[in-house]
């Protein structure tokens, strides 16, 4: 079974109180504070997104942003279930309006980006998720051939070799300090890198004689039929 990738952006933030405080760690519901502030999740979840993979748990919010995502209305589902009815009530309490999120999700070949909110419905008396979906081409099947996803061919290039094993070390070290999905270009600008991201999902790293792109390895919708390399859970190629 392909493992979900979720890239999630949280907008809940409130101001600090011990009370608050009391009441999220009650709950184990995951927030970080600075001096002012209480951030839900994270202070990087607000400022810039978390990254999450499906059955992994190395950071203690993993699990809290995998139910938010299947507390949606999305198609691609992180199989943690929906946050109950308990928590929704506690997090409006503390963040009130502020609980908006923005996500995006990656299965093998499928993709799917969405906002969601967390809002009172006075009349059922309950608090729930709004989704708005995203829509791409693929959606629209009577106007557009729908094409299944294959899995690239890995071809070692055969020029510009030195400069492609240097970026392959760099998404090595990216995937054993797991580097955020949304820090990606920052990580690349910083090993010296000329870097667009006019995707978002697959950054461009600028060369004088040629352009090399980086990707999750599971974003097959994004990669041509042959790449360069794979390394750790990112993919590469020379785009021609």
């Amino acid at each position: 079974m392909a493992k979900v990738f979720l890239e999630l952006e949280s907008s809940a933030i409130t101001n600090l109180s011990e009370e608050k405080i009391q009441k999220l760690e009650s709950n184990n519901i995951p927030f970080e504070k600075d001096d002012k502030s209480i951030y839900l999740i994270s202070k990087s979840a607000y400022e810039s997104g978390v990254s999450v993979y499906s059955r992994e748990y190395d950071k203690n919010y993993n699990k809290f942003c995998m139910q938010i995502a299947d507390s949606t209305e999305g198609s691609i589902g992180l199989g943690e279930g929906a946050l109950n009815n308990e928590t929704l009530k506690v997090l409006y309490e503390i963040f009130e309006d502020s609980l908006t999120f923005e996500l995006y999700l990656s299965c093998g070949g499928d993709t799917e980006s969405l906002s969601a909110e967390i809002v009172f419905d006075k009349e059922k008396n309950t608090h729930l998720f709004e989704t708005d979906i995203q829509e791409s081409e693929d959606d629209y099947e009577d106007d557009y051939e729908i094409k299944e996803s294959s899995e690239p061919k890995v071809v070692p290039a055969k020029e510009h070799l030195e400069e492609i094993e240097k970026i392959k070390e760099v998404c090595i070290e990216m995937h054993e300090k797991e580097v955020a999905f949304s820090d990606w270009v920052d990580f690349l600008k910083s090993k010296g890198y000329t870097v667009e991201n006019p995707t978002y999902v697959s950054p461009e790293i600028i060369f004088d004689k040629f352009t090399f792109v980086i990707s999750n390895k599971e974003n097959l919708d994004d990669m041509p039929s042959e790449i360069n390399f794979i390394a750790g859970k990112f993919a590469g190629w020379i785009k021609r």
